[in-house]
């Protein structure tokens, strides 16, 4: 099963002249029938439309496409048909199936003498019993309705007669003039520069559709050139997970990738490189706040080393006082000793002196006694 994952537009702006160009140049929209999911919707582009019609005042849509799918097809017409700015659609080479109702949605529509427009029905495919099929059936005239009602206000004729010649169930081709002689173009472009009209292949009306889906697969969007402040809405590549992706961009539907990444607009690789700047800004203080923590810790560790250098100071300063109130113990004991009796006899006339030295020795005991209770 093929998967067009490729986008299938590029929207540049001119500040300077306050017009925009879009280049719709593929295949819009798909399925990815691997994962059952649609890719390259119309969410993005009509996101991106948004902000370039509040500021243009001119919106030129080039088209050069195969088709696409209805469901996106639809809401990308409602869009331009819609606008409230000028919008002009130019056919630059083919504009086939839902292509060519796109087409329809300018304000003028414009075309060369070799531009072609394919309009037919809506098709799927379906599985399931009789019943299941007529089912779908009814569900692809709903369509045909829908799609006929673009034809109607453009023609200014019924549907019946838009399903009568245009949706009967056929690939119905116009070229240039025939186109403009209907009234599908506005105006036939007759400059003699036509480069935009390239890769139309020389057998176009007798490729299958999935030959010509694959052709226009591969062409390249152009990007407007005519002044320096004109920026074009580049494609990006990145292999961040596109689950992560997604996430960042709030989008619940895919989008277009391939085995070297996804694809994404401008807007939305500015988001994501947004939310990277904003993931290493809040790595950035994380690291500053384990820095500072650790700082803390360091501060915390030397203030416990310094009180425990200083218990131990004064523990072995205690030790120390011990060692001396014992040995003045000793000393005084020893002196008592020797001295037994002699404190009761005193004369009134001298000095208690063999009192005195017992008393000294007592009172530096108490010293000792308080410094070691300090």
């Amino acid at each position: 099963m093929t998967i067009y994952t490729k986008p299938f537009y590029n929207i540049s702006l001119n500040d300077e002249s306050k017009e925009a160009t879009i280049y719709i140049y593929g295949v819009i929209g798909g399925f990815d029938y691997e994962n059952w999911r649609p890719i390259n919707t119309a969410n993005n582009f009509i996101e991106e439309f948004k902000a370039v019609e509040a500021k243009a005042d001119i919106i030129h849509t080039r088209i050069n496409s195969p088709g696409g799918n209805i469901w996106d097809g639809l809401p990308i017409y409602n869009t331009l048909k819609n606008s409230k700015k000028t919008v002009y659609t130019y056919v630059d080479g083919i504009a086939y199936s839902m292509a060519s109702l796109i087409a329809m949605a300018g304000d003028k529509v414009y075309g060369y003498k070799n531009s072609m427009l394919m309009f037919h029905n809506g098709g799927t495919y379906a599985f399931g019993n009789a019943q299941d099929l007529r089912n779908e059936a009814e569900t692809l005239d709903r369509y045909d309705d829908s799609l006929a009602s673009i034809l109607e206000e453009k023609l200014n004729i019924s549907v019946e007669a838009v399903k009568e010649k245009y949706l009967n169930f056929k690939d119905n081709y116009f070229v240039g003039d025939k186109a403009k002689e209907i009234g599908f173009f506005d105006e036939i472009i007759t400059a003699t520069d036509t480069d935009n009209t390239n890769n139309i292949p020389e057998n176009v009306t007798n490729m299958s559709s999935k030959d010509l889906f694959l052709h226009y697969q591969n062409i390249v969007i152009p990007t407007e050139n005519k002044t320096p402040k004109n920026t074009p809405i580049k494609m990006s590549k990145t292999k961040i997970l596109v689950p992560a992706i997604q996430n960042v961009l709030g989008y619940e539907e895919g989008f277009g990738s391939n085995e070297n990444g996804v694809f994404l607009q401008e807007t939305e690789l500015n988001k994501v490189e947004d939310a990277l700047t904003n993931a290493a800004t809040n790595v950035s203080n994380l690291e500053t706040q384990v820095s500072d923590a650790a700082a803390i810790t360091n501060d915390a560790s030397t203030s416990i080393n310094s009180a425990l250098d200083n218990a131990e100071i004064k523990y072995t300063d205690k030790n120390t006082l011990t060692e001396k109130i014992n040995l003045l113990n000793e000393q005084r004991n020893e002196y008592a000793a020797k001295t037994a009796g002699a404190t009761t006899v005193v004369k009134a006339d001298k000095d208690p002196v063999v009192n005195e030295e017992p008393k000294v020795v007592y009172a530096h005991n108490q010293e000792a006694i308080q410094i070691l209770n300090s």
